[in-house]
This record gives C-alpha cells, structure tokens and sequence, in this order.
C-alpha cells in the first residue's frame, strides 16, 4: 500500500519540493507577513514533507538486500577466476600435446572474446537476462567439475575445456551487466556492496589456491585441486542463484520495483540520498 501511493505521488514530487523551498524563501523575504499567510505557508511546507516522506522505501531490514548484492559481486566473476587458478591442471591434462604450453593463451582469449561481445550486445540491447544466465554459468563449472573425473582424449578434453571458457564468458558478461543494472536502482551503499563482494570472491580465490597448493603436485594432486575449485566455484554460484530468485521478495527491492517504472534510476537515488541526509540532520540535532 505504501508503495502504491509513493508511486502515485512521484510524478509531483519534483514540483512539491520545489514549490516548499520557494514557500520557504517567500516567508524569509516577507517578514511583515499576517500570521494568517505565515500559516498558510507553514502548512504547505508541511503537507510537501509528508508527501515526500511517503515516497521513502522501507528500510532494508537486516541488510538482506545488502548481503544479497554483496553475495551477488562475489559471484559475479568468482566461476572465472577458479577457473583461470586451475590452469596447472589443464597443463598437466594436456602434457605432451601442442596444447600444453598455450593453453592458458588460448583459455583467457575465448573467455574475453565472449565476454566483451555480449557485454557490448548488452548495450545495445539491454536484457534482463541475470537468472538464466546464473543457471547455464553453474551448469558451465559442475561440467567442469565432471571432467575433472572423465578421462577422454586430450584434443577432446582441449575442445571442451575452451568451450567452457567461451561458455563462462557469455554468462559472466550476462550476470555482470544485470547485477549492475539491479544496483542501479539501488542506494549508492548497495552499489558498493557489489563492488566488496567482487573484492571478497577474490580473496577466496587466493586462499584457495593456497590451501590447494599444499597437495602433493602429483597428477592425483592437481586433479583433486582442480576439483577443489570448481566445487568452491559450484557452491558460490548456486548460492547466487537461489537469492537472486528471493530478491524482488524482500519488502525493500518489492519497493524499488514499484518505484522503477515510474522513476529513471538518478531519481531514485535521489529520494534514497534525500532521506540518507534528513536522517543525519535529525541524528545531529
């Protein structure tokens, strides 16, 4: 119900707040004014407020929508980054092929290639496109995962291995693209949490490859490492997954959403920074 009216009454906010402000200057410019006037304008700026308060979302209850977006920025290129950790295991899939030595070349071209055209047909043609692309980009990396234990021959494992990159490619340029454009529409601090989230998933990764690297550098050793990252990378994304499909739930985004078709994202920033600033002035005071 809130959001219904604070939709309803976007359209004239803009003026409102306008109009208050000159109201206010009014009363500064005519001293001399009857109380009847002063009374008049008083309660204008007053009706102004509480109409603007009603546009206010409600508050992010228990940073979910924070966490969400934060888990979301880990996500977003967490499948990649295991995946290029992993290249000594490709090395050693590939031994005593003219793969071996290029393959890491030819991985991160197919990756980036794939990347930055979907990127740029985003822009073109922008899609919300974060959920299926979260799926297929989990498929990409438990398919990965089942190679590890498949032994097939080595100009095939080399055929599929750069299939997922391109694959990883297409989907991470998908995520990436849809959890931005879902922060848009967010408080500048929920944007930042994207930007933590990527910062932590490449901690993890590092970590990881530390903890892996104290397995014996055998060829059962490289596989189980190999292994060790896609299962991480696997569990992340699925995580991912599943709270991208409770987000537009949470009361908070259900609010932003309402707001959305009526509000370019500058002016829903705005309402969030208005009411980030009224609120540290009341603090202060």
């Amino acid at each position: 119900m809130r959001c219904s009216v604070a939709v309803l009454e976007d359209a004239g906010e803009v003026s409102m707040s306008s109009g208050s402000s000159l109201q206010t200057a009014l009363m500064h410019e005519q001293p001399y004014a009857s109380g009847g006037e002063r009374a008049g304008l008083l309660e204008s700026e007053a009706v102004g407020s509480d109409r603007r308060a009603s546009t206010r979302p409600p508050a992010d209850r228990y940073n979910s929508v924070y966490m969400i977006m934060f888990l979301q920025g880990m996500g977003m290129l967490f499948g990649w980054n295991m995946f290029i950790t992993a290249v000594v295991y490709f090395q050693s899939r590939l031994e005593g092929s003219r793969w071996h030595d290029c393959v890491e070349n030819y991985v991160t071209f197919a990756f980036q290639v794939c990347n930055v055209g979907v990127q740029l047909l985003l822009t073109a043609w922008p899609l919300d496109v974060v959920f299926p692309m979260l799926c297929v980009n989990t498929l990409v990396f438990a398919a990965c995962l089942a190679l590890v234990y498949v032994h097939i021959s080595v100009d095939l494992f080399f055929a599929l291995t750069i299939a997922c990159a391109m694959m990883a490619g297409i989907t991470c340029a998908g995520v990436s693209a849809g959890v931005y454009g879902i922060g848009g529409t967010l408080p500048p601090s929920h944007t930042q949490a994207v930007m933590s989230g990527q910062a932590l998933g490449g901690v993890v990764v590092a970590v990881s490859s530390v903890l892996f690297g104290f397995l014996p550098p055998t060829p059962e050793g490289k596989q189980e490492a190999a292994a060790g990252y896609f299962i991480v990378a696997v569990v992340v994304l699925v995580a991912c997954t599943a709270t991208i499909v409770v987000l537009p739930s949470v009361p908070f985004m259900a609010c932003v959403a309402v707001h959305y078709p009526q509000l370019d994202n500058w002016s829903i920033i705005h309402t969030c920074m208005h009411d980030h600033h009224q609120h540290r002035q009341t603090s202060q005071k």
